[in-house]
């Protein structure tokens, strides 16, 4: 007999998706809110929580102009106060991702 299904297989993989987790960790390292940081980025108060949970994906990586997460993600640096060392980080995780996808797409 089958297990019930349940929906919570993606929603797990991305709340515990590296990029996922390493925003949270810089933002909670920050002891930045999550209302406070959606004031902020000018986004509607649950909506951080809900991609930290899973719940709804970041703007995506790769678009045609490559704006959508490019904007956000700038708006967030600015918002947590990230480290010139975490936003390093940040990027190479980001570039890591982007190569894998391109990959994948190839």
């Amino acid at each position: 007999m089958e297990p019930p299904h349940t929906n919570d297989g993606p929603m797990r993989a991305r709340s515990n998706h590296p990029l996922i987790l390493k925003l949270k960790q810089i933002r909670k390292r920050h002891r930045k809110k999550l209302v406070d940081v959606e004031a902020c980025l000018g986004i509607p108060f649950g909506t951080l929580k809900q991609i930290e949970e899973g719940r709804r994906p970041l703007p995506p990586l790769i678009s045609p102009t490559g704006e959508a997460f490019s904007t956000w993600y700038q708006s967030w640096i600015i918002c947590v106060g990230a480290s010139p060392e975490e936003q390093q980080d940040l990027e190479e995780k980001l570039s890591m991702l982007v190569i894998g996808q391109l990959r994948r797409n190839l």
